[in-house]
């Protein structure tokens, strides 16, 4: 007997696709393929996902039409992987409304697994203006080396019309390695920084997600990192730490929690953003998701230069406030042959605003935020 593993139910027909069944989402032949292309506007699809799909290679992306609802859920413990050097779940060209929602309720999950190293292989990736999506309760693991990919990447937009990744939220989602190894970011974000404000990537949010086991000896690495030509995102409420011992290799490398660089000398903020970025709730540091243990940071013997940076913020805007309430940076074990008279430099720093760049925060405003055991 064969059974297919998706199957694509939309609430007309347009092209004979309706109640039909799939072995994969992005392989020649798969769901995507077949829905792109079609007149999807005002129509209710629905992706269900009910064995496991173990090849998937990101050859079709998920292109945007004006449906009104679009949901891929499991029906049972279901995984969707595979091993490309690309981003393996695109969505790409003003995606929008798109609710990838895994329920993690006992009976029904959803990993989303990328087990590539290359430096371009994402989970998920959104693309070209693609807005107002949504995944949540997913398991989501990757493994790319390199310092501008994450197993999440939001990237640049490119084509008319012009406009950012916006509104897209992150929620209850566990981020953490895939089998190929860890990924240097779990989230990485970068908008275009050349057609002005109406481009950047905006109104994002991560929030309730646990952010694990992301880390390259050679390279720097972060659980959030928002780099250029990004502004107003929430990160609230997520827990980002180390399961195992890491361990650089290579000097003057930095592990970070939540790094936000939308502003520094090469790409200056132009005029008033608004309220930048709200900061608050994460907890990062310690062993798991209970807050036991420590994420320990080392260098080896006789020692490597490495430095640990809890919240990094290089420079945001100057008007109205980035907001950084109720963070606990704590539950670090750091060995490191760091030596420097640089302030900016330090071995560790918990919370660092304005390190290369300008702005203004609001920090301990409305909660006071925790570095370090109190006891």
């Amino acid at each position: 007997n064969l059974s297919a593993q998706i199957t694509l139910n939309v609430s007309t027909n347009p092209g004979g696709i309706n109640n039909i069944t799939y072995t994969s989402l992005t392989r020649n032949g798969g769901a995507f393929a077949a829905l792109n292309g079609q007149n999807l506007a005002g129509l209710t699809v629905t992706i269900t996902i009910t064995g496991n799909v173990t090849n998937e290679n990101g050859a079709n992306a998920l292109y945007g039409d004006t449906w009104a609802t679009f949901t891929i859920q499991p029906l049972g413990l279901r995984t969707i992987s595979g091993n490309p050097n690309l981003d393996m779940i695109n969505f790409y060209d003003h995606v929008s409304g798109v609710v990838v929602n895994g329920l993690n309720d006992g009976t029904n999950s959803l990993t989303i697994s990328n087990r590539n190293a290359g430096i371009n292989a994402s989970a998920i990736a959104f693309y070209e203006g693609s807005s107002n999506n949504t995944i949540t309760n997913c398991t989501i693991t990757g493994s790319s080396v390199n310092e501008t990919n994450g197993v999440i990447y939001f990237n640049a937009n490119y084509t008319a019309p012009l406009s950012g990744n916006n509104n897209n939220t992150i929620s209850n989602c566990n981020i953490q390695a895939a089998s190929g190894g860890t990924p240097t970011n779990a989230i990485y974000s970068a908008g275009r920084t050349n057609n002005g404000i109406g481009n950047y990537n905006s109104g994002n949010t991560i929030t309730n997600c646990l952010i694990s086991d992301f880390f390259s000896p050679g390279l720097n690495s972060s659980g959030i990192f928002i780099h250029v030509g990004n502004h107003n995102w929430t990160i609230t409420n997520n827990r980002i730490f180390q399961s195992a011992s890491r361990s650089f290799t290579t000097n003057n490398r930095t592990y970070t929690g939540i790094k936000i660089e939308p502003h520094n000398n090469a790409f200056p903020i132009p005029g008033n953003y608004g309220y930048d970025f709200n900061i608050s709730g994460n907890i990062i540091g310690f062993a798991n998701s209970s807050g036991t243990g420590s994420t320990i940071i080392g260098g080896g013997f006789p020692g490597i230069n490495n430095k640990v940076r809890g919240i990094e913020i290089v420079g945001v805007g100057t008007t109205s406030p980035t907001s950084i309430q109720n963070n606990t940076i704590a539950g670090f074990t750091q060995s490191t042959n760091r030596s420097s008279t640089n302030t900016l430099e330090s071995c560790f720093i918990g919370i660092m605003l304005g390190s290369y760049g300008t702005g203004r925060f609001d920090v301990g405003t409305i909660t006071g935020n925790t570095i370090g055991s109190l006891t």
